[in-house]
């Protein structure tokens, strides 16, 4: 991420968990940011459930190493 980035990153955000940096199981994955932190984010990544079931909200603290920025969501 850009310094720019870094700190302009609000909830709403959209950051890529970045594979080649993150070792935990989401690598690739999207995560919706909930709050811009110094040091990365808060937020979550929607993991769907069986068919009909919807989905469930897995809770991240990644850091800014481990993310790419996206965009916004437009969508709750």
């Amino acid at each position: 991420m850009t310094p720019d980035e870094k700190t302009s990153i609000t909830a709403g955000h959209v950051v890529q968990i970045n594979p080649a940096t993150h070792q935990g199981a989401f690598k690739g994955c999207f995560v919706v940011v909930t709050e811009g932190k110094p040091w990365g984010v808060h937020g979550y990544v929607s993991v769907p459930r069986e068919q009909g079931q919807g989905t469930v909200k897995v809770n991240v603290q990644l850091q800014f190493k481990e993310i790419e920025m996206i965009g916004i969501k437009r969508f709750a």
